[in-house]
């Protein structure tokens, strides 16, 4: 079998994914075309191709003039590629690869599409017809949750026969699972070089502006100096963003005076498991989300969450996940003061959320759906 990935060669949830489909068919062949380069240790392990866009320079970040940059280096790329493949599978409601879905179906038996969330929630008008393109040609097409679908299926495109609810599963989740039994938070924290007294909270999970820091880092700041004090502030900005928003954050921070760290670079699935671990609190608070994988991870490691209840996470309430939800960012520093107030009341809450989010979200439970799409 032989298959064709449309999307980020840097993702470690598609990395993963095509490590689990190569274990479960072993004499699968996956190549992707990718928006960069890829970074990540186990790349040429899950790929057995890695093709991505290369040079223009400003051409490729100018706005307007990328996306059709963009275009034309993908339809290239797709040209390139070696005969037909068993399927095509595009991870993003990309408007680019709308313009080019004759050319995907051409290549493969089948076009699946899986909706990421913020595709979905944050397109605009001049997007939606190529994006609804894509999915009019698409065979099958999945999400995460039933409001993504929903939300898809309100471009006028009819989806109720030829779509279904598929999560990503978590690698992570293996190493919060084994690394919790091994040692405590304390051991954690030294690892990774964090403090071993103070309260760690953790503000979003990558370097997106999409995950609102300066709301976090506010409600932070406007907290009582006693309880100042006693914080250390984790930012993960590995992923999304640019340079510009990581230094004005960086800024945001450090204008503050509370003690914080930046990580930057790839973290390995071990160090990212001993983050979850080592933490306190997660504020999650971003504008929209399909199920954040990094916000369950934190779940099952007993991290305290709040998060927003605008975001469609009704699947773990339905699953028994305890967490903290605001109607909106004018709540958070109340709700930020109050989860340090009841702190060690609100851990205790969260310890059973482990079993809840494996069955939700581990790789044993999720590849085989993912392996099935393409019978």
């Amino acid at each position: 079998m032989r298959l064709l990935y449309i999307g980020n060669a840097d993702n470690p949830l598609l990395v993963d994914l095509a490590l689990e489909v190569k274990r479960l068919r072993p004499d699968v062949v996956i190549d992707i075309i990718s928006e960069r380069e890829s970074r990540h240790p186990r790349a040429h392990q899950a790929f057995d191709r890695i093709m991505s866009p290369s040079g223009a320079g400003w051409m490729r970040t100018t706005r307007g003039v990328k996306f059709l940059w963009y275009m034309a280096k993908y339809r290239a790329l797709l040209a390139r590629t070696d005969g037909r493949y068993d399927a095509v599978h595009v991870f993003y409601l990309s408007a680019i690869w709308g313009a080019l879905a004759n050319g995907l179906r051409a290549r493969g038996g089948r076009l699946i599409v899986s909706l990421f969330g913020s595709d979905v929630y944050r397109t605009t008008g001049l997007l939606q017809p190529l994006q609804a393109h894509l999915l009019r040609a698409a065979d099958h097409v999945t999400a995460a949750n039933a409001d993504t679908l929903d939300a898809a299926s309100r471009m006028h495109v009819d989806l109720s026969e030829r779509s279904s609810l598929v999560r990503f599963g978590l690698r992570p989740l293996e190493h919060v699972q084994r690394l919790r039994r091994t040692g405590d938070r304390v051991m954690h924290r030294a690892a990774l070089g964090l403090p071993a007294d103070r309260i760690i909270v953790v503000a979003g999970y990558n370097a997106s502006m999409n995950q609102r820091h300066a709301a976090i880092i506010e409600a932070l700041d406007v907290l009582p100096t006693a309880l100042r004090d006693r914080l250390f502030v984790v930012l993960p900005m590995t992923m999304g963003g640019d340079e510009a928003y990581r230094m004005e954050v960086r800024t945001l921070i450090g204008l503050t005076g509370i003690p914080h760290r930046i990580f930057s670079d790839l973290m390995t699935d071990e160090d990212v498991a001993r983050l979850r671990l080592a933490a306190d609190i997660l504020v999650q608070v971003q504008a929209t989300d399909q199920l954040a994988g990094a916000m369950q991870e934190h779940l099952c490691a007993g991290t305290v969450v709040i998060t927003g209840a605008w975001l469609p996470y009704a699947v773990l309430h339905d699953a028994g996940v305890r967490f903290w939800a605001i109607e909106g960012l004018n709540d958070l520093p109340a709700a930020v003061r109050e989860a340090l107030d009841e702190l060690e009341a609100r851990r205790e809450q969260c310890q059973d959320n482990e079993g809840p989010i494996l069955e939700l979200s581990s790789w044993s439970h999720t590849a085989p759906r993912w392996s099935a799409l393409y019978d």
